[in-house]
């Protein structure tokens, strides 16, 4: 005897299937700690049984089973899983325009006015019109970055864009009006992340061989070299300036490092290929490798004040400008799209079915750009 799921809704069709042609009831697992009451027995071939309908009290993606027993109360095994998403009735973000890009493109970042955003992929970068696939100037940098991306920054003012190279060792600055290669410099190969100081001065740049440096961006000189562990993953920048975040999926480790002076002052066991901090400062989100959650800490005392579980690993994040809502997106094999937690409550508030992105917001955060490949468009 066995049964097996097709369909999943809050309702869910299950075909069971008893070789003693016995007739049959089933239960489903829905995946949240309830199970549904045994449906009436039925018999005869290609029949089918419908389950009571669920509500999920929770936003979040929901793993689905369903078993049945004959009228001797022989139970089948539980059928393979089917995977159901259930977002809120408000949920604030839908998928609206998908495009493809003039550069295959896997990073990007917004520029403060908001009339426009840059994109950054191997060998090129572009600044691209609001309304989203109009390329406004593009420059050709040889070997600047590889199939999952290259790291791009900008300067708080928007006057300047920042990316690094992976195997090519070198950051190149560009002039966001004109897109112009304006400087550059030789730095360590194989970056993962980037970012810059809130006041502008410094560029902070993280490698897989566990190095930070530190720029200072008046001549593009490297100020100061830090060595932490290996494989150093991401890197972001505490609203304040007085702390870089640096995140490394090696190892079970979390740096955080005071600017003053470049110092770890805390370690957290956390190994992630993702983060952002909140505009406030005050909380940080933090993906954490092959545990299916969001570990968000608190960053006055560094202490991990909730973990918010996830289907599967999520690998980049972003934030609205208003603080009230973290876009992460999936590693592409459990959470295979991508999710929106809510941070006055730390709740997933829904899932879309797109994934591999990296995102930036408008600064009116109504909307948000995606690359990964193609380009995406979500409006609230």
């Amino acid at each position: 005897m066995s049964a097996q799921l097709t369909t999943l809704s809050y309702s869910s069709w299950a075909y069971p299937n008893d070789p003693d042609g016995n007739a049959v009831a089933c239960q489903w697992d829905w995946g949240d700690g309830d199970t549904s009451a045994w449906t009436d027995f039925r018999r005869g071939p290609n029949y089918h049984l419908l389950s009571p309908p669920h509500q999920y009290v929770l936003a979040g993606s929901y793993s689905v089973r369903v078993q049945a027993k004959d009228t001797w109360d022989l139970l089948s095994g539980w059928s393979q899983p089917k995977t159901v998403v259930a977002n809120d009735p408000d949920f604030p973000w839908y998928d609206s325009r998908r495009f493809d890009l003039p550069i295959a493109a896997m990073s990007i970042v917004m520029h403060p006015s908001g009339d426009r955003y840059f994109v950054a992929g191997r060998d090129a970068a572009a600044a691209m019109s609001p309304t989203g696939d109009t390329a406004l100037a593009i420059v050709t940098i040889p070997y600047m970055g590889y199939e999952d991306g290259c790291p791009l920054g900008m300067s708080p003012d928007g006057a300047y864009l920042y990316v690094t190279g992976y195997f090519y060792p070198w950051l190149w600055r560009i002039r966001s009006s004109d897109m112009i290669v304006t400087d550059s410099v030789q730095i360590g190969q194989l970056t993962h992340g980037i970012a810059v100081s809130p006041d502008g001065q410094h560029v902070y740049v993280v490698n897989a061989f566990g190095s930070l440096q530190v720029l200072r961006t008046t001549d593009l000189t490297v100020e100061h070299t830090t060595q932490l562990g290996s494989e150093l993953s991401c890197i972001t920048v505490n609203p304040s300036g007085q702390y870089v975040y640096v995140g490394c999926y090696d190892s079970q480790a979390l740096y955080i490092v005071r600017t003053s002076d470049y110092a770890v002052e805390s370690t957290l066991p956390i190994a992630t290929r993702g983060m952002c901090v909140r505009p406030d400062g005050a909380y940080l989100y933090v993906g954490c490798d092959n545990e299916a959650t969001i570990a968000v800490v608190r960053t006055s005392d560094n202490s991990i004040a909730a973990r918010v579980a996830l289907p599967g690993d999520a690998h980049r994040f972003a934030v609205t400008p208003d603080g009230q809502y973290v876009y992460f997106t999936g590693d592409g094999y459990g959470l295979d799209g991508s999710g929106i937690l809510r941070t006055a409550d730390n709740l997933v508030r829904g899932y879309i079915s797109i994934g591999w992105y990296s995102v930036t917001f408008a600064p009116d955060g109504q909307t948000a750009y995606g690359v990964g490949g193609t380009a995406f468009v979500l409006t609230r």
